[in-house]
């Protein structure tokens, strides 16, 4: 039963929401690239942004404490866009910037597609995204293998100079398979 209203519950969301005003939706949260703090430099940059806007709060109107809380908040999310910026997801480090600069017209050619307002425009986009879908396959076919190749020829002289942990990690790595943390 509960199952049920899971699914139940996941398809007719917006359709809850809507027959029920005042019902909050919840937002995606936004992360911020905390890895950049710790460059010292940036995280001096960023307590130093933090503390002027701060101060400029303490010098203000006295507010009530839900308003201070949400002016607090506000002034943490812009200094850590402005300083931080926005985490973005990881690239896989073996594809070529070539091929990342193919997926990325790829991506265009996709919002073409469903920006197109004739038939002949949308077939047009198609026909190139599919050709575009091609050779970014290829290209990240070939930028595996080379991967993989310099990969093996590592793992090859780490075994002729004995270096066991090398060679451990590199067929880790081509395996793709994550060790699990004995439970002591």
């Amino acid at each position: 039963m509960q199952r049920n209203f899971a699914i139940y519950n996941e398809r007719f969301l917006n359709v809850f929401y809507e027959s029920h005003p005042g019902t909050k939706v919840e937002q995606k949260r936004i992360k911020y690239n905390v890895e950049k703090l710790k460059d010292l430099h940036l995280k001096d940059q960023f307590q130093i942004e933090l503390t002027n806007r701060f101060e400029v709060l303490k010098d203000g109107p006295d507010l009530d404490i839900n308003n201070e809380w949400e002016v607090g908040r506000d002034i943490i999310k812009e200094v850590c866009e402005d300083v931080l910026g926005r985490k973005t997801n990881k690239k896989k480090d073996w594809m070529s910037h070539e091929t990342w600069d193919k997926v990325e017209e790829r991506r265009k050619m996709k919002e073409k597609i469903n920006n197109a307002r004739t038939r002949a425009q949308k077939q047009k986009a198609q026909n190139k995204h599919q050709f575009l879908n091609k050779e970014v396959k290829k290209c990240r076919r070939k930028d595996k293998r080379e991967y993989v190749n310099d990969l093996a020829t590592e793992a090859e002289f780490a075994a002729y100079k004995g270096d066991i942990k090398t060679l451990y990690n590199i067929t880790k790595t081509l395996s793709r398979r994550k060790t699990q943390l004995s439970k002591s």
